[in-house]
């Protein structure tokens, strides 16, 4: 396993793309291990590792309990749905499309929102919160593909992050593609 050739210059696009497809497979695993499709025997065995500059051992029965396999899938789930908020954050910044707290457009709005929902990840992937400085605490009304989506960030503020807020799991990937239409258009998205 060479995890150097991990590492290469991604458009925003394809680093939008790369984080949600993480975030879809985090969210097949999750359901896939709570409904008990996984065999925790065949699962949970000795693992060996090999690499160029030290192995790896993982030994069997990590998990105690078929209990711990479906907190880990859902800690995977949380950790996919950080990755996908920050590559959200970070696609936009390297198309050239920055925050800023005072622009009231649909695209400004859309791109609060995203900055919002970054922020609630970025100190603590486990246990995100809303944190909304008063710049940014108002009423963010935003269309989507199949809804309006008015998200109050005044209420927010230091609640723990609900995809509710977002329109739930639906939302957040509508969110995701009017990201990717913002980011198609501008001059830098698709370089």
């Amino acid at each position: 396993m060479n995890v150097d050739a991990c590492v290469y210059r991604i458009t925003p696009v394809v680093r939008i793309n790369q984080a949600f497809l993480q975030l879809e497979f985090a969210v097949k695993l999750m359901c896939y291990v709570e409904l008990e499709k996984l065999d925790k025997r065949t699962f949970d065995t000795d693992t060996l590792v090999l690499l160029e500059d030290g192995n790896l051992n993982f030994h069997d029965n990590s998990f105690n309990t078929y209990d711990d396999l479906i907190l880990a899938a859902q800690n995977n789930y949380q950790i996919a749905l950080g990755f996908s908020a920050i590559a959200l954050e970070s696609g936009l910044q390297d198309a050239g499309l920055n925050n800023n707290p005072k622009d009231m457009s649909p695209e400004g709005q859309l791109r609060t929102l995203v900055y919002m929902i970054r922020n609630a990840f970025a100190h603590d992937m486990m246990m995100p919160r809303w944190r909304v400085d008063e710049r940014y605490r108002r009423l963010l009304d935003i269309q989507l593909s199949t809804r309006l989506l008015q998200v109050n960030l005044s209420e927010l503020d230091g609640r723990p992050f609900d995809a509710k807020a977002i329109g739930s799991m639906s939302g957040y990937f509508e969110i995701k593609d009017a990201v990717l239409r913002l980011v198609a258009k501008s001059k830098k998205g698709a370089a």
